[in-house]
């Protein structure tokens, strides 16, 4: 058997941001239509992932989808929502 090495909590929190990146390139990988794709890059700017079943913003992103960066549509989607 191996003996457990201990970890320091620097270490621990690197391999979570690793695993975060990997997960977030992974999902936008997995997007093959390039509104989601465009949609989740987005949302990860805005991060928070619930707005990806809110319909009013699937529209927006599908709207400005090849129009504005995903840093514009963010902003924006910023700007409108609060009005």
């Amino acid at each position: 058997m191996r003996a457990i090495e201990p970890v320091s909590i620097d270490e621990v929190e690197k391999i979570a941001a690793r695993l975060d990146a990997a997960i977030a390139a992974a999902r936008t990988a997995a997007a093959t239509d390039p509104v989601d794709a465009f949609m989740q890059d987005v949302i990860a700017r805005l991060g928070d992932p619930e707005l990806a079943y809110d319909p009013s913003f699937r529209t927006w992103c599908a709207a400005n989808h090849g129009l504005l960066s995903a840093r514009q549509t963010a902003e924006r989607w910023c700007c409108w929502h609060v009005a």
